[in-house]
């Protein structure tokens, strides 16, 4: 058996249509996330093949009846990748994940722009080094994007992070602490309001 990722749009108070798989790729499919800003929207999950996981990615047609649709490889694979999470805003996505390409708990993040696909092939360092960095959640906020994050650092401290990015998926600063700090992992979620 496989894990595999199934769609289906919503219309009105009730499913329009029946779900069908996301793709036909033969990696076990895990952890997805979702984003829309009507009328488009971007479906990111963990890809599990013979070589490791990896990162990949697809732009939702916007049919009224769902298709398998062919998934965009965001990272080449053959290390850890966990728990993506991805934000819409505008013709831009931002892409955010636990990359252990050089060590565990860092993240890296990658831009999406609506027709032309991804951006930054392979992802972008976000939040590197000696601090472990985990559970990134990001959704658009303002005129861009807010991202946050639980961080640890060497001496076991555990608080939070959060970074502006603007509306081109550019961070606009160092990250931010959130004065929270606590003697255990953290597992952040922000919302636009």
């Amino acid at each position: 058996g496989r894990t595999r990722l199934y769609w289906a749009r919503l219309a009105g108070s009730w499913p329009s249509v029946h779900a069908v798989p996301l793709t036909d790729d033969p990696a076990v499919e895990l952890r997805g996330a979702l984003a829309a800003d009507p009328p488009w929207g971007l479906a990111v999950w963990e890809a599990w093949t013979e070589t490791g996981p990896r990162l990949h990615a697809v732009e939702l047609p916007d049919p009224l009846w769902p298709s398998t649709v062919n998934p965009t490889p965001v990272t080449p694979g053959g290390w850890g990748i966990w728990r993506p999470a991805v934000a819409v805003a505008g013709s831009v996505a931002v892409l955010i994940w636990e990359d252990e390409r050089d060590a565990p708990g860092d993240l890296y993040f990658a831009r999406w722009d609506r027709g032309r696909g991804l951006r930054d092939a392979g992802g972008i360092p976000l939040a590197v080094g000696a601090s472990e960095q985990r559970w990134a959640r990001v959704t658009r906020g303002g005129d861009g994007f807010l991202a946050v994050w639980s961080e640890e650092d060497p001496d076991g401290a555990h608080s939070l992070r959060v970074l502006r990015i603007d509306a081109g998926g550019n961070p606009m600063s160092d990250p931010h602490p959130i004065p929270v700090r606590a003697g255990v992992s953290l597992v952040p979620d922000v919302a636009r309001s």
